[in-house]
């Protein structure tokens, strides 16, 4: 091994093919190691270190050192904002930052990976950032260990990365390229850039940006903000209250466990709820809007919507446009809004309000009771406008197979398949009642509000 050494002034030291030990001491050095293993330390002063190719053993020591890795390397780039560039198809066994600002900045496809049981060294990253250039970066730094609570900056660059941040708050961005992105346990902000990413939140209340391309993008635990950006995107808050905002693009958006605010604002998409009691609204598009077991808002927005509250105590709205709304179990709340819409209350005591359009409400069999205190109620039935009550899908003779048909009649007689229509001007409504099993009493009943002379279908 041939030895260098400097002094306290400024030296240019460079080593030869070998394997080499260069000592730079005091002073702003230039040292390079050319070929072979070589051991090279800066020491005190602003150093500019080049390892070569090989093995080699890099220390910038204290000052503002900038330090070339072109191999097999361990690096300690020492106190001082230092400037760490990884410029060849490197594979780094260690990598320590020390005190002050650090930039690593990946030049080619590098391979950091910090994995507990590796046999790396924690990277102790006080402060600073890392950058990547064109290549495929794979960056673990799952198990590394910060003594402040800022975690890292990682801009991947160009090429397909692979990046999994540490315990802290960090900030981890994939630039070009399809990147995999791993936040892990900290508040963490991850974004996919271009091209069709992955990003995963981990613990804690992470914000996730996917920007261009067909993304997907997890929250796990923690209350996470989820962004997809521009493409059809797949969002998934998982364990929390998260907020999720489709983009532009046919989107789909699951809130998972939690009271989440789900948006899929332009293109049509498809929203779920999950548990917990959620927000969902479609945006613009003809989207799927479906709540969950919970007590959920469903908002179709504009655009030919279909809605569905699914279970729980919901309001249903359907928005601008022609849509179809579901209450389906629980007690809901039903408006069509803008548009003519197609209104189904499902089981449970539905309120139902079809706004402009000439719209229709539409009942099933088990969809209404026989007390009018407990049934469901039409707010805004008009004939005149085109609105119409659709009793054709209920079957009036259970004693009969098919589904038969309604009779309007002024009082039951003992025959079923009979239907009576009251108004009551006291209360200035009309109340349907539907016999269909034959015995003079009514099995289900509708209240409408106002005085009904026209407009249902039998």
């Amino acid at each position: 091994m041939a030895n260098f050494f400097g002094d306290a002034t400024d030296n240019t030291l460079t080593g030869g093919p070998g394997d080499d030990k260069i000592l730079g001491y005091d002073g702003n050095d230039i040292l390079d190691g050319l070929g072979g293993d070589d051991i090279i330390q800066g020491g005190n002063g602003d150093d500019s270190i080049d390892g070569g190719t090989g093995t080699n053993r890099l220390s910038g020591g204290a000052g503002n050192d900038t330090i070339v890795s072109n191999g097999i390397d361990d690096i300690d780039a020492g106190d001082g904002n230092d400037y760490v560039r990884l410029v060849g198809d490197d594979v780094i066994t260690r990598l320590v930052g020390g005190l002050g600002t650090d930039t690593l900045v990946l030049e080619s496809a590098v391979t950091i990976d910090y994995f507990a049981g590796n046999g790396f060294e924690l990277f102790d990253y006080v402060n600073g950032s890392i950058s990547g250039d064109s290549g495929n970066n794979t960056l673990n730094f799952s198990s590394l260990i910060s003594y402040k609570s800022m975690g890292l900056i990682v801009n991947g660059g160009g090429g397909d990365d692979r990046v999994t941040g540490t315990l802290r708050n960090d900030q981890l961005s994939g630039n070009d390229g399809a990147d995999r992105i791993v936040g892990g346990a900290g508040l963490d902000t991850l974004s996919g850039g271009a091209d069709n990413d992955y990003l995963y939140g981990g613990d804690d209340a992470d914000t996730l940006n996917g920007e261009d391309g067909a993304d997907v993008l997890y929250g796990e635990a923690g209350n996470d903000t989820l962004n997809g950006g521009i493409g059809a995107d797949s969002l998934d808050g998982g364990i929390g209250s998260d907020f999720l905002y489709g983009g532009v693009g046919d989107d789909k958006l699951q809130g998972g466990l939690g009271n989440d605010k789900l948006y899929g604002e332009d293109g049509n998409d498809v929203l779920i709820a999950g548990g917990g009691s959620d927000t969902l609204d479609g945006g613009a598009g003809d989207d799927y809007v479906v709540g969950g077991d919970e007590n959920d808002t469903v908002f179709g927005g504009d655009g030919a919507d279909s809605v569905d509250g699914a279970g729980g105590a919901d309001t249903v709205k359907g928005g601008a446009g022609d849509d179809y709304i579901y209450g389906r179990a629980g007690n809901d709340i039903l408006a069509g809004e803008a548009g003519s819409d197609h209104l189904v209350g499902g089981l449970g005591k539905d309120t139902l309000t079809g706004g402009a359009g000439a719209d229709f409400f539409v009942f099933y069999n088990g969809d209404l009771v026989a007390d009018i205190a407990n049934t469901d109620r039409v707010t805004d039935f008009k004939a005149a406008q085109g609105d119409r009550l659709d009793f054709s899908n209920m079957d009036a003779n259970t004693n009969l197979a098919g589904n038969q048909d309604f009779t309007l009649v002024g009082g039951f007689n003992g025959t079923a398949g009979q239907m009576t229509r009251i108004y009551d001007g006291g209360v200035n409504q009309t109340v349907f009642r539907f016999d269909v099993d034959g015995d003079g009493t009514a099995d289900m009943a509708l209240v409408v509000n106002g005085q009904v002379t026209s407009g249902w279908l039998l």
